[in-house]
C-alpha cells in the first residue's frame, strides 16, 4: 500500500513536471518566432533603403544580392518558427490528453518565464551536499 501510494505520488510528480517542460517549451517557441519575426521586418526594412540607394546610384547593384539572400534565410527562419509554434501547440494539448479537434483551446502562453534569482541558485548550489543526503 505504502509502495502504491509511492508510485502515484511520482507518477503525478512526473505529469507536472512534463506538463511544464511542454509548456515552457511551447512559450519559448513563442518568444522565438516574435524575435525571429522582428528580425524578418528589419530586413524587409534595410532592402528596401538600399534599393532607393541603388535606384540613385549611391551603392552599387550587387549590394542587393546579399540582402535578398538574408531577407530569404530570415523568412525561412520564420516559417520553421511556426512549426515549432504549431509543435509545442499540440505537443502541450496531446499530453493533457485534449482530442485533436480540442486543440485551439489552448491559447497563447500567458505566464512568462520565472525570474532567476542567482543568489538563491548560488546558495542551492552550495548546499549540494545537505541537499542530496
Amino acid at each position: 500500500l505504502i509502495a502504491t501510494k509511492y508510485n502515484m505520488a511520482h507518477t503525478v510528480s512526473r505529469s507536472i513536471y512534463q506538463t511544464s517542460v511542454l509548456y515552457w517549451n511551447y512559450l519559448l517557441a513563442v518568444k522565438n518566432l516574435k524575435e525571429y519575426t522582428e528580425s524578418l521586418h528589419r530586413t524587409e526594412k534595410i532592402l528596401k533603403q538600399v534599393r532607393i540607394l541603388i535606384d540613385k546610384n549611391v551603392r552599387p547593384r550587387a549590394d542587393i544580392e546579399q540582402i535578398l539572400a538574408s531577407l530569404s534565410s530570415k523568412q525561412s527562419t520564420v516559417f520553421r518558427g511556426e512549426q515549432e509554434v504549431v509543435a509545442g501547440k499540440n505537443n502541450l494539448a496531446n499530453f493533457i490528453g485534449l482530442y485533436c479537434s480540442e486543440y485551439n483551446k489552448i491559447s497563447f502562453p500567458v505566464t512568462d518565464f520565472p525570474k532567476v534569482y542567482e543568489a538563491f541558485l548560488n546558495k542551492l548550489v552550495l548546499k549540494t551536499n545537505e541537499i542530496i543526503e
